[in-house]
């Protein structure tokens, strides 16, 4: 699974675990959202000070497949979005200098900067 619902991550046996015991920070300079409009789709960019590093709050696994291959996997978790990525998609992903924050963004649509 790619993303995590922070506020029930505690209660789902997939991630209940990896949450007391397997925290990690996932580094970015950005990520994208989809913004739906009827049937069409509009692609968002969200960074932080025009590209500056950052980190997303998440979780690992350990686990081995079908052949007995031990894997390594995340997850990233995901909360309410703030003011700027509330007018784009209705989650957010949980990040800040602690991973415990969140950080204001700005975002970038088709490759112009729009701050906000």
């Amino acid at each position: 699974m790619i993303n995590a619902r922070s506020e029930t991550a505690a209660s789902k046996p997939s991630f209940s675990d990896a949450l007391k015991h397997r925290r990690c920070l996932i580094p970015a300079d950005g990520f994208y959202e989809w913004k739906r409009t009827g049937t069409s789709k509009q692609r968002f960019c969200f960074e932080v000070n025009e590209g500056e590093l950052f980190a997303f709050a998440g979780l690992w696994e350990g686990w081995r497949d079908a052949n007995g291959t031990w894997l390594k996997t995340c997850t990233i978790l995901t909360t309410t979005p703030n003011d700027v990525t509330s007018a784009v998609h209705d989650r957010s992903l949980y990040s800040g200098s602690s991973a415990c924050g969140r950080i204001n963004y700005h975002h970038v649509r088709d490759g112009a900067s729009v701050n906000l």
